[in-house]
């Protein structure tokens, strides 16, 4: 039960972020990636809804997904 909970709520996350702007964080530095979110939130698109510290965990999740697939298949 609590699996599905999690994967409607990472969903969400995503699809409440812009394309483009999803793609913009997942090749940001993951140094400033926080700020690059906090950036977005205060934009007339987002007004402050964004989750930023569930979309950081679920953007890290995304890039360690992509880097496991690269590694597996050449």
């Amino acid at each position: 039960m609590r699996r599905k909970q999690t994967t409607s709520l990472n969903k969400s996350l995503l699809d409440a972020i812009d394309r483009r702007d999803l793609e913009w964080l997942l090749f940001s530095d993951p140094a400033t990636l926080l700020g690059n979110i906090m950036q977005l939130n205060g934009l007339p698109r987002y007004h402050n809804r964004l989750d930023a510290i569930q979309l950081v965990v679920r953007i890290r999740e995304l890039r360690s997904l992509e880097k496991c697939v690269l590694t597996t298949f050449p």
